[in-house]
């Protein structure tokens, strides 16, 4: 475990504008390899002591806190309710929010370094909340299913996403280790508040 410690501290310390990395990040980023079981128990037992913090995907040292200020904070609270619910592509917000391509790109970017977004697919982000609530939603009806799982057509109509966009978050579900493909269906792997925090209430 002091390992896992050691890694995640010199990963701050080499990024020192981002809140943390993902699990699989951190993973990568240790100098000696260790099997995938132990590191998630390792990881388990310090989230459990109050070593290491997780914010949605990301793990940070508990003093370890990064914010957005003044005009980003300003843009990102313009930003966020238009990427809410069935977010656009990301240069259709730019248009929407009459901002430049590359000024909202680098914006949410740092929103997503900081916590507060996910990038689910290249053009496409999600705040936070939003992943946190869908993947509840998936919690939900792999819960209602007989077999523990649930399909694309299933989500989409619970969701409301749309076709394109359910394929792209469950694609990212999976890629994240929240959920695993099963012929035409999926199976939950992980808890979603331990990947993605609780959803929001209400």
């Amino acid at each position: 475990m002091t390992r896992v410690l050691a890694a995640l501290d010199a990963w701050h310390r080499q990024h020192p504008e981002a809140v943390g990395p993902t699990a699989a990040q951190l993973r990568q980023a240790r100098p000696v390899a260790i099997g995938r079981r132990s590191y998630g128990a390792a990881l388990d037992a310090l989230v459990g002591e109050g070593a290491i913090t997780r914010d949605g995907q990301q793990l940070r040292r508990p003093e370890r806190q990064l914010a957005l200020a003044g005009a980003e904070l300003a843009a990102w609270q313009r930003i966020e309710p238009l990427i809410a619910g069935r977010p656009p592509p990301v240069r259709e917000v730019a248009q929407a929010a009459g901002l430049e391509l590359a000024a909202l790109e680098k914006l949410l970017n740092r929103a997503v370094r900081v916590g507060l977004a996910t990038r689910v697919a290249p053009n496409r982000f999600f705040p936070r909340a939003a992943i946190a609530a869908l993947a509840a939603t998936a919690e939900a009806l792999a819960a209602e299913a007989p077999d523990g799982l649930f399909d694309a057509a299933r989500f989409r109509d619970r969701s409301a996403l749309g076709r394109n966009l359910t394929i792209e978050v469950l694609e990212f579900f999976d890629k994240a280790g929240f959920t695993r493909r099963i012929g035409q269906g999926r199976r939950i792997v992980k808890p979603a508040a331990a990947l993605f925090g609780a959803p929001p209430a209400g």
